[in-house]
């Protein structure tokens, strides 16, 4: 895949993000009002913070290292990608542990009440399959597969709508 084809399909993903970012906030404050945009706010900065507690930061490496043209046998990709998978699924069941036992705490601390613990339990038991998720489409950046992973996200895009 050259340059051009890469930026064209990077660019139809950011646009579709943005799209739906903009379709989400514009419900959240016609359904919600403008606390309800808040709310949504701080919901999707705690998402971001959970995907990279779920995999411990480790995906620029990931990326880095699957990506190098080395002339290995494939051992050493094979044992990258089994200790990313351990270190990931590790990672993410601690994430989603902590969030489950926590979840009136970080409800109340997110929200200032109780009223959505339910919605941080059912977060924290979805955290795992996030940091999975996150690896995978790591996983294709490294091999180059650029455009599943673009179209991974694009779906996950409008999965979030």
């Amino acid at each position: 895949m050259n340059l051009k084809s890469t930026g064209f399909y990077s660019g139809l993903a950011t646009v579709v993000r943005i799209a739906s970012g903009l379709i989400t906030s514009k419900a959240a404050a016609y359904f919600l009002g403008p606390s309800g945009v808040a709310f949504v706010a701080q919901f999707q900065n705690f998402l971001s913070l959970l995907s990279t507690g779920a995999n411990l930061g480790i995906g620029h490496g990931v990326i880095k290292l699957l990506s190098e043209e080395d002339k290995d046998d494939g051992e050493t990709k094979k044992e990258l990608l089994s200790t990313a998978i351990c270190i990931s699924f590790g990672s993410a069941f601690l994430t989603s542990l902590s969030i489950v036992i926590f979840n009136s705490q970080i409800a109340f601390y997110l929200f200032k009440t109780n009223e959505y613990n339910s919605i941080v339990m059912a977060l924290g038991l979805m955290s795992t399959l996030t940091g999975l998720t996150t690896l995978m489409l790591q996983v294709l950046n490294g091999f180059r597969q650029i455009r599943a992973m673009i179209a991974a996200r694009i779906v996950a895009s409008l999965a979030g709508v």
